[in-house]
């Protein structure tokens, strides 16, 4: 894959699965554990994904000089660990499963739900968008930041994100884990997703004007990133309109978490353009926080999150 439409396929195929995979396990956590331990149970997927990340960027940086094992051995090893866990983990599926005619109005209706009637969970979809669309815009442009503002060469900047991501992660597991067992132990939710979106929006402001503190950044937005999808997830399992369809409504909450991904990089070209500069990374960090404060109003907005 050594074309710009090759590439789009690749990681289309990749995000599609991964996604899947992604819903399936939240699904899981909120079936096998009850409302009071669902932040805990989160700490334990978001671990592992944290895990999963530092080890996918370690192995693909050790293995860079081949491409097919820098891509080849991760995503084996992912293979792996899922087939592992599919064969441990015993399912219960429904005695009787309700037949629906029509495959497309029953995937559509999978999709769809009255946000009159629930309107905190709508609120949570809202704010958690707009949080993770600062939060992907601020992640995203880094390495374009190193190198035309900090004046980098290609090499030092791949060295360099490969060390980013891992002191993310890192930083990324540690918030994780105590956000999600204190969230639990005082059953507070709302003000750690509220928190880190502050934190969002701070450490993007100071990168916009202090690109030299990439590290500190990169930490600041780890932990921020590690604490709101941990909790964030929890919240979805607690806001949803009803505990028997849980795994359709963390799919749709699993949406609004993945799509910033794709709506960052179309609306970074915007806030780049801001100004007399050809390209604008102030304005672009100044705007991923505006966006992120504005997630964290929304959010402050759900009656039914302590």
């Amino acid at each position: 894959m050594q074309t710009v439409v090759g590439v789009v396929i690749a990681w289309s195929v990749v995000q599609l699965v991964f996604n899947a995979a992604i819903a399936a396990l939240h699904a899981i956590t909120s079936d096998m554990f009850p409302e009071s331990e669902r932040g805990k149970a989160s700490v334990a997927v978001g671990v592992g994904g944290g895990v999963g990340t530092v080890l996918g960027i370690g192995l693909s940086a050790a293995l860079v000089k081949t491409p097919i094992l820098m891509f080849g051995v991760p995503a084996l090893l992912g293979f792996i660990i899922l087939l592992i866990f599919l064969v441990w983990y015993q399912d219960t599926p429904l005695q009787e499963a309700p037949v629906r005619a029509g495959v497309l109005k029953t995937v559509l209706d999978s999709y769809s739900f009255n946000w009159r009637q629930t309107p905190d969970f709508g609120k949570l979809l809202t704010g958690n968008f707009f949080i993770l669309i600062g939060l992907n815009i601020i992640t995203t442009y880094q390495v374009y930041v190193m190198s035309d503002r900090l004046g980098w060469s290609d090499a030092k900047v791949a060295s360099m994100i490969t060390v980013i991501y891992l002191i993310s992660g890192a930083s990324s597991m540690v918030a994780n884990y105590i956000a999600g067992w204190l969230s639990d132990k005082y059953a507070r939710y709302r003000g750690w997703i509220v928190g880190s979106a502050l934190l969002l929006a701070g450490t993007a402001t100071m990168f916009g004007f202090r690109p030299d503190l990439l590290i500190l950044a990169a930490v600041l937005a780890g932990l921020a990133q590690g604490a709101e999808n941990n909790v964030a997830y929890a919240a979805l399992s607690l806001t949803m309109p009803d505990q028997e369809n849980g795994g359709k409504w963390l799919g749709i909450g699993n949406m609004s978490m993945v799509l910033p991904q794709s709506i960052a990089p179309a609306v970074a070209p915007i806030l780049l353009a801001i100004g007399n500069q050809s390209v604008n990374y102030v304005s672009l960090y100044l705007g991923a926080a505006i966006i992120a404060v504005i997630g964290a109003g929304v959010i402050m907005t759900i009656k039914k999150l302590q």
